[in-house]
């Protein structure tokens, strides 16, 4: 358990949450959050704030949500507003790397830049690094100042969005071609 006490992030934190019947669906957001909090204390993580009752306004004043939301239940929120909650939820736990796996899909377009934007506040804030996974080059070249290009769970290419159409790599030359005739056909 020591050497994996850096290791367990919200997700970790949250599967254990469900393995004790914890039911999501019926807790609010400021539950959600505050249980986060105290499982992360518990098994040794420092939290944001001084201690969790002050981390869950501090997380969520990082990422512009008011504290009213609080008071809802998840099925009572946007796409939006649960991508800021869930990045909320993260920064509770103050991680070192921030995982960002496809956090703008299915949202609309300002929805989209305002999470783009809100990961990066949050990543500064925090001095946590950026992981973002996405197939979506638009919305890596907003976040990103540095682009790996993956093919059959291989890192083939590592350069400027802007280089990717004149890459020696095939992979990265069919992805920025694929991203142009997208953006074309728009």
């Amino acid at each position: 358990w020591q050497e994996n006490r850096s290791v367990y992030g919200a997700r970790k934190l949250w599967h254990a949450m469900k393995r004790e019947q914890f039911d999501v669906a019926r807790c609010t957001v400021e539950r959600l959050m505050r249980d986060i909090g105290i499982e992360g204390v518990r098994r040794g993580k420092k939290v944001v704030g001084q201690n969790v009752k002050t981390s869950v306004p501090r997380a969520l004043d990082a990422v512009s949500l008011p504290q009213e939301v609080t008071s809802f239940f998840p099925c009572q929120l946007s796409g939006g507003i649960k991508q800021r909650v869930l990045i909320a939820m993260a920064l509770i736990l103050r991680p070192r790397i921030l995982i960002a796996d496809e956090p703008t899909t299915g949202l609309d377009v300002l929805t989209e830049q305002e999470i783009l934007q809100t990961l990066n506040i949050a990543a500064d804030e925090t001095g946590a690094s950026l992981l973002f996974i996405s197939h979506d080059l638009w919305a890596v070249g907003a976040i990103a100042n540095r682009t790996l290009v993956m093919d059959q769970g291989h890192i083939v290419e590592d350069a400027d969005i802007a280089n990717l159409d004149i890459s020696e790599v095939p992979a990265a030359r069919r992805l920025a071609e694929a991203a142009k005739a997208l953006q074309a056909s728009c």
